[in-house]
């Protein structure tokens, strides 16, 4: 299963480039708005890591390296500020992860800035 994620994200996703003190990586992933044009056009799902704010990006990464809470990374131009990330599992081997991020310097609704 590991490897048939590894292919989609290989195949489909997009270059992220992670600034970590110890430097740079890229790794092939998705990041995608949560939102809509219309807040009506949503229904608030209480998902495993709580309710989504609006303004939040979900992105979906392979198993490793792993991000952690904090992390920036940029794709094209965007930087972003990863706000939490969730292991995927499947049995007993993680498979990737997916998380939510947030645009850096947009209005903080974590407690503390982008």
């Amino acid at each position: 299963m590991k490897a048939l994620v590894d292919s989609i994200l290989t195949r489909y996703g997009t270059a992220i480039t992670v600034r970590r003190v110890t430097g740079d990586f890229t790794v092939r992933g998705c990041v995608q708005h949560t939102g809509s044009l219309s807040r009506m056009n949503m229904q608030i799902v209480q998902s495993p890591v709580g309710q989504i704010p609006w303004s939040q990006y979900t992105m979906l990464l392979p198993a490793e390296p792993l991000l952690v809470e904090g992390d920036i990374f940029y794709v094209g131009e965007t930087w972003y500020t990863v706000r939490r990330v969730e292991p995927v599992y499947c049995r007993d081997t993680l498979v990737g992860c997916w998380g939510i991020c947030e645009r850096r310097g947009e209005a903080d609704n974590w407690g503390y800035p982008s």
